[in-house]
């Protein structure tokens, strides 16, 4: 299957779906003294020992909680939080694989988690 993302609501019914690449790699180009302020994106990396399978199911709590990382590593990449010690362009710059399209591309993942939240859904994520 490859790295793809599920929003499935109570009774296991796919709502949305997409390629998670900028989720499970954003932890990467943060220096390692700020990972731990973003502990569910850590989760993500695909060397993580969180992967059952090479799946991870998340819901409740924890998906709240990615919803309020992603949409932090958001405004530190608009300029509009900062970090001691993080080069928000140059991680920017390390994290941004698709060119242009990256930001549309990160909107629609906010959409996705936003809606998964909102609407009590699972993500299952899958590597």
């Amino acid at each position: 299957m490859g790295r793809w993302m599920k929003s499935m609501d109570k009774d296991g019914n796919l709502v949305d779906e997409i390629a998670p690449h900028p989720l499970i790699y954003c932890s990467r180009y943060l220096p390692s003294s700020h990972r731990s302020s973003f502990p569910q994106l850590q989760k993500l990396e695909p060397e993580s020992v969180h992967w059952i399978e090479e799946v991870q199911t998340i819901k409740g709590e924890e998906l709240k909680q990615l919803i309020q990382e992603f949409q932090r590593i958001r405004r530190i990449v608009r300029l509009e939080e900062f970090l001691p010690g993080l080069d928000n362009k140059a991680f920017l710059e390390r994290w941004n694989e698709y060119g242009a399209e990256f930001e549309e591309y990160l909107d629609e993942i906010e959409r996705i988690l936003l809606k998964a939240v909102s609407e009590d859904h699972m993500l299952r994520i899958f590597l």
